[in-house]
């Protein structure tokens, strides 16, 4: 039985079944998650008058909307108590003759509100309950439209009373709640282990692409070879940030949707995906026809490497829809719950990229075109490793090209570029970085300190990639709880990833730090003393920033997984452009090389400050809400 309120204890009846009964905060959440729910009037001629309802509950109130005249209003004119009924759950258990069932219901008095700021105030609770990913100036525009319209109730809650089915209640006590508790922790381990583990070995595999190619350029080519591909590596990094953008965004948006059971919105997600995917490769295989030159000397290729530069990048830029649709299918079939499906693809493509390097450019003498050509073929092979679970029919997500409202394709295209921009920003910053850096570097010490710090930036990628992998692995369990409104379990599974993360970079940075002369060493295949000298200085400094990048990754997709877009936007900016950049020229032009390494582990840290005094403000302000 609930606590009584508002004076109305002895008015209740208190429920003969007490052990079946739900707590308060129980009974309250139950409300909070709650979509529909039934309304009990006295209607016309004393016959009580029953009408399901959409509603949204908070603090106590409970809100309706309907029209302004009808049965529901005469009803409430006449006798202002009412009750209001939610079920949260009804499972039929045939082989017991019964169902396992949860509900509420609430008793109080309903008031038809008549001031206009309550009413503005009644809507916009609804409208952010049922449309959270709308702006609010969309949602402004909807309450206008329909303003004179509406009329809104408010349900003061008096009493409210839970029950469950007795099979509940035995599920409960037959495991003490301790141990429960225990239990639900090593399922969300197990689960984000599977995913994490699985994502980051795929990652890695997928990162070694271009170390890969750094290797055996390195070999074949020299420092020219070196510099040719660090010149066209940050155009790489853009079209495979696009893909992740576009396949984060659809894929956050996906599992979101399919946690709260709405299939065709889920699908809708993928099929607005993929064309997006589709329009903005189209653009990249142009670029890749018809202006490949010309970009390459913007991005600062002399006369010594331009040829090696312009083809690399031009390959690149022709394979963009693979690398792109690639990207889209792999986070698709990730949030799908199939990890080791996109795991076994990533690696898969990875592997033929490392094998083909080799045939490509040692026994079949293709130099530059055949590291960038066996790059290239790495995603058609990762897709051809996906297949199987689309012809066998495995998928969840379907293309479903229907007759949707223009309105409805953009706002879906909106929320996925939204929620993908901050891993495109990340995936960008790093091609930005390498950028910005180049032209500090070419001005410091020439084209051996691009070669030199080529190293340093293609191994980066790698690092980069493991974290990128916790993050990617985690994101669809965030997503599917916050979807389920269980924001404890995200918080859990972000406390995972930032203990995983800690540990990695610790390791990473003791292999760095005591392995640098070694790890360069594999990259100077001509023994350039100079080269040698500036990348082991800067494989020392530049990486202890990795464990503030790691960090910053993972929160924000945490933000992202949590419907909350503009922190990870802000985060990703200020890594991405807003601080690393001018703290490379700037510390450039103070400590010159010794500067260039500082810049970014700089960055990272106090974007990682800035991160999590966002993230504890908006934990104080969840724990001041809370019943």
């Amino acid at each position: 039985m609930m606590e009584q309120k508002n004076g109305a204890e002895g008015i209740f009846r208190p429920m003969r079944r007490k052990k079946q009964a739900l707590s308060r905060q129980e009974c309250e959440a139950v409300l909070k998650r709650g979509t529909s729910g039934v309304l009990a009037l006295l209607g016309d001629g004393g016959y009580p008058y029953a009408v399901p309802l959409s509603y949204v509950y908070e603090d106590g109130k409970i809100y309706f909307h309907c029209a302004r005249t009808g049965h529901k209003l005469d009803a409430i004119r006449k006798e202002e108590k009412a009750s209001f009924c939610v079920i949260d759950q009804d499972r039929i258990v045939p082989e017991k003759f019964t169902t396992c069932f949860r509900s509420v219901i609430a008793f109080g008095k309903v008031r038809i509100l008549e001031e206009e700021g309550e009413i503005r105030n009644a809507i916009e609770k609804l409208a952010v309950k049922y449309s959270p990913e709308e702006s609010g100036a969309s949602r402004e525009a909807e309450i206008e439209r329909d303003f004179s319209i509406l009329c809104m109730l408010e349900f003061i809650v008096e009493h409210m009373s839970g029950k469950e089915a007795v099979e509940l209640v035995k599920e409960r006590e037959t495991v003490p709640e301790k141990e429960n508790e225990e239990m639900k922790h090593k399922d969300y381990f197990r689960d984000f282990s599977r995913y994490t583990s699985l994502n980051v070995l795929g990652m890695i595999g997928l990162s070694c692409y271009i170390l890969a190619d750094t290797f055996f350029i390195s070999k074949a080519l020299g420092a020219a070879g070196l510099t040719a591909l660090n010149l066209a590596i940050p155009v790489y990094n853009f079209i495979n940030g696009c893909g992740l953008m576009i396949g984060m965004g659809g894929g956050t948006r996906y599992s979101i949707l399919k946690g709260q059971e709405n299939d065709e919105a889920a699908d809708q997600a993928f099929t607005v995906s993929a064309l997006l995917t589709l329009l903005i490769a189209a653009v990249f295989f142009a670029l890749g026809l018809f202006a490949s030159g010309p970009l390459i000397r913007l991005l600062g290729a002399d006369s010594e490497v331009y040829e090696m530069s312009r083809i690399y990048l031009q390959v690149i830029l022709l394979f963009a829809p693979m690398f792109m649709m690639n990207k889209l299918l792999l986070c698709f079939v990730r949030n799908d719950g199939a990890p080791q499906r996109s795991m076994a693809a990533m690696i898969g493509g990875s592997l033929s990229n490392v094998v083909l390097d080799y045939v490509f450019m040692f026994p079949l003498g293709m130099g530059i075109f055949g590291a960038v050509f066996a790059t290239g073929l790495a995603p058609v092979i990762s897709m051809g490793i996906l297949s199987p679970f689309f012809m066998q029919k495995k998928n969840r997500f379907r293309l479903r090209v229907k007759a949707y409202s223009m309105a409805g394709w953009l706002r879906q295209a909106g929320y996925i570029l939204s929620s993908g921009l901050p891993s495109l920003i990340t995936e960008v910053s790093s091609g930005i970085v390498i950028i910005v850096f180049n032209a500090v570097i070419l001005r410091l010490q020439g084209n051996t300190g691009v070669a030199a710090y080529g190293v340093i930036a293609n191994l980066s990628l790698v690092v980069i990639a493991i974290y990128t992998g916790i993050a990617q692995g985690v994101q669809p369990l965030m997503s599917s709880a916050h979807g389920t409104g269980e924001g404890s379990r995200v918080r859990i599974y972000l406390r995972y990833a930032l203990l995983t993360m800690l540990l990695v970079s610790a390791a990473i940075y003791v292999c760095v730090f005591f392995g640098a002369g070694g790890i360069a060493s594999v990259f100077n295949s001509e023994r350039n003393a100079l080269l040698q000298s500036i990348a082991e200085t800067g494989l020392r400094i530049y990486f202890a920033g990795c464990v503030f990048a790691g960090f910053n990754i993972i929160l924000s997709v945490f933000f992202t997984s949590t419907e909350n877009v503009l922190p990870a936007h802000i985060i990703s900016l200020l890594r991405g452009f807003f601080i690393i950049i001018p703290a490379a020229f700037l510390l450039s032009a103070a400590f010159g090389m010794t500067g260039v390494w500082c810049a970014f582990p700089l960055t990272e840290l106090l974007v990682s400050a800035i991160g999590a005094a966002v993230y504890l403000q908006q934990e104080k302000s969840v724990l001041r809400s809370a019943p």
